[in-house]
């Protein structure tokens, strides 16, 4: 506790001390507990002791220092806790760069041939007296002292417009850290000499495109070369023709390509559904430049995977190239045990789309399309109490498949194509931006990722429940996409393979870590509300309204407690809600993780008024009564919004 650094307003060069307290409940000594120091939230390599020297590596960057607190085992028990939870200071404020001198640009030549159309380059020696690197120096070529557009790189091809002028090459440098970081900007010495070739334009040819690969089938990866014979002019004069790869006619920056030499590109995912074509201009250094030549377009073929790795949402097949492929998404719904046993999936869907877990709902509206209205709790969704009503009436069992089966695996894609045969891919492979969403599992990989709970669950119109967290998505916090500010889990319970997050609603050291995780939850200025699940005079409503907190609608008509599904016995009928099993330890609608019934393990933001160290929990399963639990226990998290 009390992890604290001594200076919050650093500059690069300061010595910073870090200091905190250690106990045990039990008594037992310190031994070596561990630290790390870490530059925005990335840790600073062999950063280890309780100090640390800024360098230039932290500029802009805050400071946090953490501790894993490790004591001796004096008593010898088997599986005796010796590492308690990592515990980090406040971020220091950006640490500030060091004053010196600022860079300097010199020795600044212009090389290359005089002529229209011939590349002159320009070169310079960059100097700080602080050591400090050069970052990207704006660089321009001005004609008559005047900047030309787009002439912005170390290469400028001369125009006909510079005949008569006297062409310059500046330099303004800048550095990566210190202050001053922008030098004055300084200037070659002057041409004034440029001339118009005199020249025949030379003859190439194309020579047929090669790959590494197949080149009637183009994937992402493969190593196109583009090439072409030159044939000198009657001068002799050497070759300068410009040569480059396009897709879609605009120039690709990254192909590797010299003039009179092979050129190279990696295809990448940019260059998917674009016409890629090789093309070389005629030029010899004695003329000016002839009639641009491109090759035939060439089709890079791929597939990727767009939509979202969460249970109940769409994933969309995106072919390029390939003719009528046909199409088998797999998931291995054998058994609930999560990412610990996704080995054998088997065929779901052969369209070009896939909803997760479709086949889930289509179980009870198959039995009845309006199943919900005639035989379910009549809110206007097939929810958790629908299926119950169905395990009542025979129509489903425990072994059905519901959304239990799908959290936690992965979703397999497989096209059988004329071209290539068979392709299958991996949901979670893709990039993020493509396939969002998805369950972080493995505090260590933040690439990690499955299939997730329904993310969020919108209540009458009114309410919107967000599902619990993991314990890695909160120790990943950001890099899950889930709020940077996030509280590392006190608890966990395991379900469907998954260690999820549990909270203290209060802890010792005077955090609220249920609360902040609601208030905390992404970056993005979305308002998440730790609920109010009472309304009646018993309880003290929003309790940490002091701290931000707030009820996401007026608690008319009970509905942020009518989020449970509330099973009357004596009438068989399941009340309006939306959230529970009864039976389950996971909502076979939702994928939500929780426990048998009875129980209420997410918190509330309602405390009753006769006893403080309690709080009422939301209810999924119980019948309705107060459910108090004392605040320091573990439980999950359900963050509310209004639905407006």
């Amino acid at each position: 506790s009390n992890v604290t650094i001594n200076n919050s307003e650093p500059t690069v060069g300061d010595t910073l001390i870090a200091s905190y307290d250690y106990s045990d409940a039990d008594g037992d000594i310190e031994a070596t507990s561990q630290f790390v120091w870490k530059a925005d939230s990335e840790i600073i390599v062999a950063a280890n002791q309780a100090s640390l020297v800024l360098t230039k590596l932290q500029q802009d960057k805050a400071i946090t220092f953490c501790v894993t607190p490790v004591s001796e085992d004096s008593d010898a028990f088997e599986n005796y806790p010796t590492i308690g939870d990592q515990v980090c200071s406040p971020a220091t404020a950006l640490t500030q760069a060091l004053q010196g001198s600022a860079p300097v640009a010199s020795n600044i030549l212009i090389e290359g041939e005089h002529a229209v159309g011939a590349e002159l380059t320009g070169s310079y020696q960059y100097t700080d007296d602080d050591n400090d690197l050069e970052s990207t120096s704006p660089l321009v070529w001005k004609r008559d002292n005047v900047a030309i557009v787009d002439a912005n790189t170390a290469i400028y091809t001369a125009q006909a417009e510079d005949i008569g002028t006297e062409l310059t090459f500046c330099v303004t440098p800048f550095a990566q850290t210190g202050l001053p970081n922008e030098g004055s900007e300084s200037c070659s010495a002057p041409i004034n000499d440029i001339i118009q070739p005199v020249g025949d334009i030379p003859t190439i040819t194309l020579n047929a495109v090669t790959s590494n690969n197949d080149i009637n089938v183009a994937q992402v990866g493969d190593l196109l070369t583009g090439s072409y014979i030159y044939t000198a002019s009657a001068s002799g004069a050497a070759d300068q023709s410009i040569s480059n790869w396009k897709a879609d006619d605009v120039i690709i920056a990254t192909a590797s390509c010299t003039v009179g030499t092979d050129c190279d590109l990696t295809l990448s995912e940019e260059q998917l559904g674009k016409a890629l074509t090789y093309c070389v201009t005629p030029k010899a250094t004695d003329s000016p430049e002839g009639v641009e030549a491109c090759s035939p377009a060439i089709t890079v073929f791929g597939v990727k995977i767009t939509g979202s790795l969460e249970f109940s949402k769409t994933l969309t097949a995106v072919i390029y190239g390939y003719q009528s492929p046909t199409y088998s998404w797999k998931v291995d719904t054998s058994d609930t045990e999560g990412p610990s046993n996704d080995n054998s999936p088997s065929e779901k869907a052969t369209t070009a789309s896939y909803t997760i877990g479709d086949s889930v709902l289509a179980t009870l509206t198959n039995i009845d399309p309006d199943f919900d209205a005639n035989s379910g709790n009549n809110n206007g969704i097939i929810d958790d109490a629908d299926w119950d009503q169905a395990i009542r009436a025979g129509s489903v069992t425990s072994a059905t498949e519901n959304a239990a089966h799908y959290i936690g695996k992965d979703v397999e894609l497989c096209i059988t194509t004329a071209e290539k045969g068979e392709i299958c891919l991996l949901a979670s492979a893709q990039a993020k931006t493509d396939v969002t969403g998805g369950v972080y599992y493995d505090q260590a990989d933040e690439n990690k990722r499955a299939i997730e709970p329904t993310r969020e669950v919108e209540f009458r119109g009114t309410v919107i429940y967000h599902r619990p967290l993991t314990k890695a998505e909160a120790l990943l916090k950001a890099d899950a996409g889930f709020g940077a500010n996030l509280p590392i889990a006190h608890y966990s319970q395991t379900e469907m393979g998954i260690e999820w997050a549990s909270f203290k609603l209060e802890h010792t050291d005077a955090t609220t870590p249920g609360l902040s995780v609601c208030l905390n939850l992404y970056d993005t200025g979305t308002n998440w509300y730790l609920p109010a699940s009472r309304g009646d005079s018993a309880y003290t409503i929003d309790a940490y309204t002091a701290l931000g907190n707030a009820a996401p609608i007026a608690d008319t008509g009970a509905l942020l407690i009518k989020f449970a599904n509330i099973f009357d016995p004596g009438t068989l009928a399941a009340r309006t809600g939306v959230m529970g099993s009864f039976d389950s330890h996971t909502s076979p609608i939702f994928g939500w993780p929780v426990t048998g019934p009875a129980a209420t393990l997410y918190w509330s933001a309602t405390k009753p008024v006769a006893d403080d160290t309690k709080a009422n929990a939301v209810k999924f399963y119980d019948n309705g009564s107060s459910g108090n639990n004392t605040v320091t226990n573990g439980r999950f998290v359900s963050c509310a919004r209004s639905a407006n």
